[in-house]
Order: structure tokens, then C-alpha cells, then sequence
């Protein structure tokens, strides 16, 4: 049996209650969810940071592309 077993006393009694187990756990449990709370946090501001990082080097590389060139050639015919 684990460790959460539950033993009976003679008059058929649980001597540990289904709900001091489940309390017994829970600070483990919200420490978890901290956890992964945190990490999934950390995750969208790295995401954000690589997507910035991202545009602006686009930006920066292909700001010319958007400057207009006008050529006047003299053809003759």
C-alpha cells in the first residue's frame, strides 16, 4: 500500500481522514502551481522579446524597400 492508506480502527472508524491527506498535500500542489505559473509567464515574455527582436531587425534591414526611386531616361525613338 502507499503511504496515503488508510487504516481502520476497531470500530470501523478511519483513523486518518480522506481530507487530512488531501491537506496535507496542498502546499506542495500550490507550490507547483506557482511553478507553472511562472514558467508560462517567463515563456509569453520571451516570446514577446523574440518577436520585438524579430521586427525590428525586418525593420531595419528593409526600411529602404520602402523609399520610391524615380528614373528619367531619354529614349529616343
Amino acid at each position: 500500500m502507499n503511504r496515503h492508506s488508510l487504516t481502520r480502527s476497531s470500530n470501523g472508524r478511519n483513523t486518518k481522514r480522506i481530507l487530512d491527506i488531501v491537506n496535507s498535500s496542498l502546499p506542495g500542489r500550490y507550490r507547483a502551481e506557482r511553478r507553472f505559473r511562472w514558467y508560462g509567464l517567463t515563456a509569453i515574455f520571451m516570446s514577446m522579446l523574440f518577436l520585438a527582436v524579430l521586427f525590428i531587425n525586418v525593420i531595419s534591414n528593409g526600411y529602404s524597400a520602402f523609399y520610391q526611386t524615380f528614373i528619367r531616361m531619354d529614349i529616343q525613338i
